[in-house]
């Protein structure tokens, strides 16, 4: 169980380094966003470790990828 956690836990950094590679845009991104976008995962994290992530929590971090866009915004992010 812990190491279906740790792969789990590294699959989210991993994406959340994703989101700070991003490609340069425009936008300003708060603590409030990044927690609301990547909150459906925290289930799925804390869970047994059985099937996908939950699409909610794909889309929350896809649009947190096209949202931090700017040095800043993936620095905030």
């Amino acid at each position: 169980m812990a190491s279906s956690m740790s792969l789990k836990l590294a699959c989210v950094l991993v994406v959340c380094l994703a989101v700070v590679g991003a490609p340069l845009a425009q936008g300003t991104i708060n603590c409030g966003e990044v927690t609301s976008k990547l909150a459906p995962c925290i289930p799925y994290l804390k869970g047994p470790g059985d099937g996908a992530p939950p699409p909610a929590c794909c889309s929350g971090i896809k649009t947190l990828n096209g949202e931090a866009q700017t040095t800043p915004d993936r620095q905030a992010a």
